[in-house]
């Protein structure tokens, strides 16, 4: 991170928190997971509190992106804020991610997934990758298949934001140990805290 992306952070706030600094930050497609994300949020928040005894602040774009802002400003600010990555990760978000990349266009959440393994690398932030399964077009849903865990099922190519190799990007984000949620639009939103 250079010092100016340093100081933008530091002057940058979301507005639900009118804070710049995050405990956990949800990056997920909006197209395929914003139903688990929005139940997810509340639930970090509420088990954050009981653990910590204070507010626990959550960044989710649709509650914390500001105004008028150029969003991927905003969702780099907030990710580079926050202490702890929780990625939500399906087989309809990875196929988005491949066809984005395989046509040579920008993907937001491999953006998100490089920026928080950079941040991981220097000992920043902490990543926790969730696997959720997917609904598809006529409305059935499915577990998340592993053989997305594979750095073949990615592009060997590089990212045109980046520059940063999709395959190896993959590779160092599966080795990471997650979390496998099963989770249906279905389930009206419902998760809850043990």
């Amino acid at each position: 991170m250079t010092e100016s992306t340093r100081a933008a952070q530091i002057l940058w706030q979301c507005r639900r928190h009118q804070s710049g600094h995050h405990d956990a930050f949800i990056s997920y497609r909006v197209g395929s997971e914003a139903s688990f994300a929005a139940a997810l949020a509340p639930l970090i928040e509420t088990v954050g509190l009981r653990r910590s005894n204070r507010l626990f602040r959550v960044f989710l774009d649709s509650k914390c992106l500001n105004d008028a802002e150029d969003w991927k400003d905003g969702f780099l600010n907030g990710l580079q804020g926050s202490k702890l990555i929780v990625y939500l990760i399906s087989e309809a978000s990875l196929n988005t991610l491949i066809g984005k990349t395989m046509d040579s266009r920008d993907d937001n959440v491999l953006l998100e997934i490089e920026a928080g393994l950079q941040l991981a690398e220097e000992k920043k932030a902490r990543i926790f990758p969730i696997v959720i399964g997917s609904t598809n077009s006529t409305g059935v849903y499915t577990t998340f298949d592993g053989s997305y865990f594979s750095p073949d099922k990615y592009p060997n190519i590089n990212h045109g934001a980046s520059g940063k190799n999709v395959r190896s990007t993959m590779s160092q984000f599966f080795r990471i140990q997650g979390s496998r949620v099963e989770y249906s639009p279905s389930s009206q939103g419902t998760l809850c805290a043990a």
